[in-house]
């Protein structure tokens, strides 16, 4: 079955006594078929407007588009509540710092093993600014 819960491409279609199409969700990447099965998900607590629509596939489309957006509105005011620096360790991809961290100690690249330690003491104290 597809992502949508229909039936397997070239399955035999009793209604019209045609063979039916493939459903085209085979053929997405699994990210975006994971990816489109959670926006519309997101959409189905609106199934109660969308089924009384009289194209119940558009309305569903209008209510995942108005789900997306809710979720950028959120998204877009948590990154305005963080911090200048927080903000930029975001857009890089560190929040929580540790990666941060990682690329800081490859960059210092210690000769002897145990300033391990003192390095980490400063890299820790310098994570807190």
């Amino acid at each position: 079955m597809g992502i949508f819960g229909s039936r397997q491409p070239n399955e035999w279609d009793q209604s019209t006594q045609q063979k039916a199409k493939p459903d085209w969700t085979h053929f997405l990447a699994p990210d975006a078929a994971v990816i489109l099965r959670t926006v519309l998900e997101s959409a189905y607590k609106h199934r109660q407007a969308y089924f009384k629509a009289e194209d119940i596939k558009n309305a569903q489309l209008w209510s995942a588009i108005a789900e997306l957006k809710r979720e950028m509105i959120e998204m877009n005011r948590k990154l305005d509540r963080l911090g200048p620096q927080e903000r930029e360790s975001f857009r890089l991809g560190l929040s929580d710092g540790s990666a941060a961290m990682e690329t800081i100690k490859s960059a210092l690249k210690p000769g002897v093993e145990d300033s391990w330690e003192a390095k980490d003491a400063l890299i820790e104290s310098l994570m807190k600014f």
